[in-house]
């Protein structure tokens, strides 16, 4: 089985935050944030075992400075893909 899923990135209070209209998740560095989303996901009975899971994270583009804004999705977009 495979499924995937979007959150938003965002920065608040000097973490990184992965949301969407079900939860938020904070982390102080990246790679935390993807480990506490996979870990989020794993336990929240919404997928079975053995699902491929892809999660797309959109950065939302208030966080990026104007003049690098037309570079964003290279830059600051993540994608994790998992089995849980």
């Amino acid at each position: 089985m495979k499924a995937q899923i979007e959150l938003v990135l965002d920065m608040k209070d000097g973490n990184w935050v992965a949301r969407s209209h079900e939860f938020e998740i904070a982390a102080e560095m990246l790679d935390q944030l993807e480990a506490k989303v996979q870990k989020y996901l794993g336990a929240s009975g919404r997928f079975a075992q053995g699902t491929k899971v892809t999660v797309f994270m959109a950065c939302d583009r208030g966080i990026i400075p104007p003049w690098i804004r037309p570079y964003q999705s290279h830059y600051f977009n993540r994608i994790i893909s998992f089995v849980l």
